[in-house]
């Protein structure tokens, strides 16, 4: 039996290992020995999703591999259902037909269209169900028996499940990015999640195991790892250990944690801040009562407190904000952005609710006034207190913040800026323009002051004007390209790191670089 696994990837170069496709080939694999084996090659194909689009063209691509298949799978996402929906719908076309498989998050959205296309749908964890699914389709059984007899599961024990790197080092060749999982399931409910139905509690994987990945990782030229685990530091002592063994196998290696702030301690953070990292933290909303009705706690005061030991010994940090919340508008959600910002994040995501199907946000949708969308990417649609004008102003300024403070690395001198002007952030971030795509290096360097313009004319205000400027420019890296600054570098951040934070006292008191 020949089994072929499509992955389509999403557009983001760091996420390109078939990573879903690489644990079901190495549960697969362990059980090749067993004495319900039977014969089984996997192959699998993996390319960005938009690159599966043109259907007919994908599919030339690949038509030795599928004409030769007898199963051919598919991990379904938000992200590639389009892609996918294309290539299996081609599929069901050729002679002689494999049996379509679907599996992956977007089984939960509709089943009854997955089913109508693909001949088995495997909510939930696949590695265990597809192994009797290819072996009872290798017996003789019909699909049609197979199906009944389906049910979403979840793997109890990860922990004895082979790794998709140990025994097929080889994977790793050509990727520098990786995805590492050492956990499953959140001990939290949040209603927009998946992890908020089905299967409660936190599975772990085997210690021993992500040493030996580690090691490998390391051996391999792997420099980004990005852990998977939904609340990595739930187990405060696992947490530590995993840190301790970072620190001495990988502390180079640049790796992303999904943290909850509350659950940070001195130790824990010291432990961070001893590899080289970055945290990201869900805030979603500071309103409390927003807050209750999406069911997640927040206790500011502790959140507070240790997003300023992460300060302290120099964690970088982002939070996750969500506009379109239950019961908040555009005005609260600019409540909570300047509250984050408050906490001076190193970066600073913004998403719009997505009301996903199989969560208890979309079980719950109109009982909460929300209407369920019916496509992908799921986003939340028109409602009282939140109406199509406000979802405009909210995505322009998304793009309008992502570029001027994430790209441009705006952490360490919006606040001076925005206290000069006497306004909060999201006045400041409102009144921006909306960026071109994919700003850069002196395009979005021009970006940014063109922005600050707005507020701060070059004409009226030409001191403080050439001050700001010189400061976007010291900090943002890629932008040292751009004209020689008005004042001299060094002096200028002499005056920053001791303390001056006034444009007007710096404009005044650092030595200018040209004197008329």
């Amino acid at each position: 039996m020949k089994l072929v696994l499509v992955s389509a990837m999403s557009s983001n170069p760091v996420w390109r290992i078939p990573y879903a496709a690489l644990r079901l080939q190495a549960a697969l694999q362990s059980v090749a020995g067993s004495s319900s084996a039977f014969p089984l090659h996997v192959q699998i194909i993996c390319e960005p999703a938009a690159d599966l689009e043109d259907t007919e063209e994908a599919y030339d691509r690949y038509r030795g591999i599928f004409g030769e298949a007898d199963v051919v799978g598919f991990s379904v996402y938000v992200w590639n259902r389009g892609a996918v929906e294309g290539l299996a719908e081609r599929l069901a076309r050729q002679e002689p037909r494999p049996v379509l498989i679907a599996g992956g998050p977007e089984t939960e959205s509709d089943s009854r269209r997955l089913s109508e296309l693909f001949d088995l749908v495997i909510p939930g964890e696949g590695e265990e169900v597809l192994s009797d699914v290819l072996s009872r389709l290798y017996r003789g059984e019909s699909t049609e028996a197979i199906r009944a007899g389906i049910r979403k599961s979840a793997v109890r024990q990860p922990g004895l499940l082979p790794s998709p790197y140990v025994n097929n080092p080889g994977i790793l060749e050509g990727h520098t990015a990786v995805l590492w999982e050492l956990s499953r399931g959140c001990p939290y409910r949040c209603a927009f999640c998946f992890e908020s139905k089905g299967f409660r509690g936190v599975r772990r994987f085997d210690e021993d195991t992500a040493a030996k990945e580690l090691k490998l990782f390391r051996q391999s030229g792997v420099n980004q790892v990005f852990v998977l685990d939904p609340t990595f530091n739930h187990d405060r002592r696992r947490a530590v250990r995993i840190l301790g063994l970072i620190a001495s196998e990988a502390p180079d290696m640049h790796f992303t944690f999904e943290v909850r702030a509350e659950l940070l301690d001195e130790h824990m953070v010291e432990c961070f801040s001893r590899i080289t990292c970055a945290l990201q933290i869900g805030l979603q909303s500071s309103d409390r009562r927003v807050l209750k009705t999406i069911h997640r706690n927040f206790d500011p005061a502790a959140f507070e407190r240790n997003v300023e030991l992460l300060n302290d010994y120099g964690v970088v940090y982002g939070f996750d904000l969500i506009y379109g919340l239950p019961g908040d508008t555009l005005d609260g959600f600019f409540l909570s952005f300047d509250y984050a910002l408050s906490l001076l994040p190193n970066h600073l995501d913004i998403f719009p609710l997505s009301i996903l199907p199989g969560t208890v946000l979309c079980d719950r949708a109109l009982s909460l006034g929300l209407e369920r969308p019916e496509n992908a990417p799921y986003h939340f649609l028109p409602r009282a207190g939140f109406g199509g004008d406000d979802i405009q102003a909210a995505r322009n300024f998304e793009a309008a913040f992502d570029a001027f403070y994430n790209k441009g690395k705006a952490v360490s001198w919006i606040h001076l800026l925005t206290e000069f002007l006497e306004i909060t952030p999201s006045d400041f971030f409102k009144a921006l323009p909306a960026p071109e795509p994919g700003l850069l290096g002196q395009a979005l360097f021009d970006y940014q002051l063109r922005c600050i313009g707005i507020f701060l004319s070059r004409d009226e205000y030409p001191d403080e004007y050439a001050v700001v400027s010189d400061i976007v420019r010291y900090y943002s890296h890629e932008n040292t390209a751009g004209p020689e600054g008005s004042y001299d570098s060094a002096d200028l951040a002499a005056h920053l790191e001791s303390g001056v934070t006034d444009i007007a006292e710096l404009a005044a008191f650092v030595k200018k670089r040209h004197r008329d």
